[in-house]
């Protein structure tokens, strides 16, 4: 467990899951057996089929980080274990044009196809008649997705259907995994059953950790219990060896599993047992561990910008991308090392926040501008050569996204000026035929955090509309399908929705949406909730250091929000929208203030309280602090003398 001083007060927090088992862990610890996902045995199967025939593997998917990171994963690893072996491989992702899913021509190019193996990504769930449609013209499907399941979903002996959702009581966090961590677990059980544990159960006696009978595992995953009925393990199952037993005893010993078992449900125990013997034969196994660790730049990438929980096995899995757990000694893909130097990001020690603000929404760029395909190119490049020329163009096409998002923030408060009573609706609804596509999504988050408020922001999108939908606390999906007849197609996630719908009807989605009755979201608090009081003085950094050991940061682990009181701000710098300045006592760290340059010119020189967060800023090669504060008030001392 890493030393926290300054920040140990947030071992006890309630937003931090610093208590769970491997928080901490420097080594690859917390994953959970492929096998506890339903349907993986039988996708690992049919991969194992198509490359015994050299045959020919078409991988499908989605255009925003999550589907070009997965795609990329499955297709380097295909280029080395099929490709090279004789068989074929097709990548497709969807892009300018294509519909939301399996569906128009993106289904028909499927159908289409002469391959043997469909592996959809990113979708599919929800496309059940349409992958029948595909399984008719003599094709297998494997469909990696996490998104919600209806009454659509795929259900036939030649399809895999791998999805959290369909068993989400065995997972955590409900079964929110990406779909690149869905990837990486396909390809983790595909190197998985090529070792006994894949095809062996064996047999743990609980006796040795306080209970009674044995706990039976394959490949980590748990089977269940059997009874003590005598002192010999059940025939069914291999006793397991001394070595392996003692790795258990030692570990469990550890004081915060100890108290995680202790306070948790009935079946943590078991959960715990089998991670450990996954762990173990991951630490046993050097060519294994060296697989997990080439795969993991980009799972850490898809899981930091598809904004899933980073509890439990999700934060072990961006832990191994940023080198927190398991040495990192080279980076595997030449794409992602360029588009990393590129963006002037160190090659090791990255955080979090340079996956969520950097790397992610630079990648996000090629599908948001219609040309994803180059984001898929730079992923799977071969040779720094041709990866720096993809890396470079691609930090291009972000400029052009970000002066679209900026063209299309002027028109939507443009809108909501000429039309107040859209702010004052239950639902932010934007419209306007100037707007430009692929940046929805931003846009409608802005909205959303701006106003509090669910928001619906559509755009022309060539033959149709498209549209997404954000909230926070409110279940978006159950929303939209209240209007599901006036769309041509739309899914998501109960918190970010997309859809497409014909240009006539969006005055309707509009009528439909400012009608529906919900309990309102709590209105956004007056100022923002800290996690810890600080003094200025304590900035630096062995702060900075602490705080590394707690990343990665995002859903489920925030980046800590410090409250600095009675701070003398001075050798201010003002932009028209922005301001960076100086505090007494805080020395070397630059405070900057983002879109609040009028409210700290407000302040004047009195002593105020800062809300804010420390982070790492690099620039020109330099290496410094900043404290971006997200918050500022006159202090109390100020207010009671005036």
């Amino acid at each position: 467990m890493a030393e926290l001083r300054i920040l140990a007060p947030l071992l006890d927090h309630p937003d931090y899951c610093a208590r769970q088992p491997f928080f901490f862990a420097r080594a690859i610890r917390g994953l959970r057996s492929p096998l506890d996902l339903l349907d993986m045995e039988k996708g690992v199967a049919m991969l194992h089929d198509v490359q015994a025939r050299r045959g020919h593997v078409l991988v499908v998917g989605d255009k925003d980080v999550d589907g070009v990171s997965s795609t990329a994963l499955l297709a380097n690893f295909l280029r080395e274990h099929l490709v090279k072996q004789g068989g074929r491989l097709t990548l497709r992702v969807s892009d300018s044009g294509d519909d939301y899913g399996l569906s128009g021509e993106l289904l028909e190019s499927v159908k289409a196809s002469d391959a043997d193996l469909v592996i959809l990504l990113d979708m599919g769930s929800s496309h059940g008649p349409e992958i029948h449609e595909v399984i008719a013209t003599g094709k297998k499907v494997v469909v990696l997705d996490h998104h919600q399941i209806g009454k659509r979903a795929p259900e036939h002996e030649f399809c895999a259907f791998i999805n959290p959702q369909r068993n989400a009581d065995v997972h955590e966090n409900e079964g929110k995994i990406p779909t690149v961590g869905l990837a990486f677990k396909f390809l983790f059980g595909y190197a998985l059953s090529f070792l006994a544990e894949w095809n062996t159960e064996f047999c743990v006696p609980l006796e040795e950790f306080g209970q009674t009978g044995f706990a039976r595992y394959r490949a980590g995953a748990w089977l269940g219990n059997e009874p003590a009925a005598s002192a010999t393990a059940p025939p069914s199952a291999r006793a397991l060896e001394d070595t392996a037993l003692k790795f258990l005893k030692d570990h469990l010993a550890e004081p915060r599993i100890v108290e995680e078992i202790s306070r948790s449900a009935p079946r943590t125990l078991e959960r715990l047992l089998g991670s450990l013997l996954l762990s173990r034969t991951v630490e046993a196994r050097p060519r294994l561990r060296d697989f997990l660790l080439n795969l993991s730049d980009l799972v850490s990438v898809g899981m930091i910008t598809d904004m899933v929980p980073l509890r439990g096995e999700n934060r072990t899995l961006v832990r191994i991308g940023l080198g927190l757990a398991g040495e990192r000694k080279a980076r595997g893909m030449p794409g992602y090392r360029m588009l990393i130097q590129e963006l002037d990001l160190p090659e090791f020690g990255l955080t979090g926040r340079d996956l969520a603000w950097t790397v992610g929404p630079t990648l996000n760029a090629a599908g948001r501008m219609g040309n994803t395909a180059l984001a898929l190119d730079l992923l799977t490049a071969d040779t720094a050569e041709s990866a720096k020329l993809y890396a470079a163009s691609l930090k291009q096409l972000n400029r052009k996204r970000r002066e679209r998002t900026k063209e299309n923030e002027r028109i939507v408060e443009e809108l909501l000026a000429a039309n107040p009573h859209k702010i004052d609706r239950p639902i932010i609804f934007c419209y306007h035929p100037e707007l430009k596509p692929g940046v929805s999504g931003i846009i409608a988050t802005r909205l959303l955090e701006r106003y509090g408020k669910p928001a619906v922001y559509v755009n022309p999108d060539g033959k149709w509309a498209r549209g997404s939908a954000r909230s926070a606390g409110l279940n978006v999906l159950n929303l939209l399908d209240q209007a599901a007849h006036l769309f041509i197609q739309f899914g998501g996630h109960p918190e970010a929705a997309g859809f497409s719908i014909e240009y006539e009807k969006i005055p309707l989605l509009e009528e439909v949406l400012s009608t529906l009755e919900f309990t309102p979201q709590t209105e956004a608090a007056s100022e923002p909730i800290a996690h810890m009081d600080l003094h200025a003085s304590r900035l630096g950094r062995s702060l900075f250091e602490e705080l590394c050991a707690m990343e990665p940061f995002g859903q489920g682990n925030p980046e800590p929000v410090f409250r600095l009181s009675a701070c003398e701000m001075y050798s201010h710098h003002f932009t028209k929208e922005h301001a960076r300045f100086r505090v007494r006592g805080a020395s070397g760290i630059e405070f900057v203030a983002w879109r609040m340059a009028e409210q700290i010119r407000a302040l004047g020189s009195a002593p105020v309280t800062l809300f804010g967060i420390l982070e790492r800023h690099l620039w020109a090669g330099r290496d410094r602090l900043q404290f971006r504060v997200i918050g500022a008030a006159a202090s109390e001392a100020q207010i009671k003398s005036a």
